[in-house]
C-alpha cells in the first residue's frame, strides 16, 4: 500500500513539475492610485531616488535596511542601492528612462538572496484636475521563480506593498501641495 501511495505522489509531483516547466515565464503586476494633484506636482516624487525613498514601502518591511544613492540626484542614471540582512536582501534601482511629467522607468537588479533583474515603471495619467499614478513591475522568471510563484501568492504580497507605497505617495504629494 505504501508503495502505491509513493508512486501516486511521485506521479503527482511529476505532473506538477511539468506544469511549472511549461508555465509562462513572463509576469507583470500593476497598481494605481488617484492623487489630487497635477503631473508636475507628482513627477519630482517619482524621478528622484531620494524623494522616492520617502514613500517607498520597503522601510516598513525592513527598518534596518541601509540605503545609498549614486549618480545624478534625479532622472536617468539616478541610482539607489540597498543592503539588508532581513527580507529585502541586496540590490539596486536605476532610472533608465525619464519622461517629464509622464513616467519614470527603472532597472531593478537584485544580488541577494537570489540574483535577478526586472523592470518597473511609475506613470502619471491625467484624470481631470487629478492624476492616476500607476506603478508596474514586469520581467521573466526562471524555473525556480515559476515554482515559487506556483506555491506562494506573490501577487498578494506585491499588490499589498505597491498599495502601501502608492498611498504614502498620495499622502506625501497631497499634504505638500501649496494651498490654493
Amino acid at each position: 500500500m505504501a508503495k502505491k501511495i509513493g508512486i501516486a505522489l511521485g506521479v503527482l509531483l511529476g505532473i506538477f513539475l511539468i506544469y511549472v516547466a511549461f508555465k509562462s515565464p513572463k509576469y507583470e503586476f500593476n497598481r494605481e492610485v488617484k492623487i489630487e494633484a497635477n503631473a508636475a506636482e507628482i513627477f519630482p516624487w517619482i524621478n528622484n531616488s531620494q524623494k522616492m525613498n520617502v514613500w517607498m514601502p520597503w522601510k516598513e518591511v525592513d527598518p534596518k535596511m541601509v540605503m545609498s544613492f549614486d549618480g545624478p540626484e534625479e532622472g536617468v542614471g539616478a541610482k539607489s542601492s540597498w543592503t539588508s540582512d532581513g527580507q529585502m536582501g541586496e540590490g539596486s534601482s536605476t532610472i533608465i528612462e525619464s519622461v517629464p511629467n509622464q513616467k519614470t522607468v527603472f532597472l531593478l537588479e537584485y544580488t541577494k538572496p537570489q540574483a535577478m533583474t526586472q523592470n518597473a515603471s511609475i506613470e502619471i495619467l491625467p484624470d481631470g484636475n487629478a492624476s492616476v499614478v500607476r506603478w508596474s513591475v514586469w520581467g521573466e522568471n526562471g524555473f525556480i521563480g515559476r515554482l515559487f510563484c506556483s506555491l506562494v501568492d506573490v501577487s498578494k504580497h506585491i499588490n499589498g506593498s505597491f498599495d502601501a507605497g502608492l498611498n504614502k505617495l498620495k499622502q506625501q504629494v497631497e499634504t505638500s501641495k501649496p494651498k490654493q
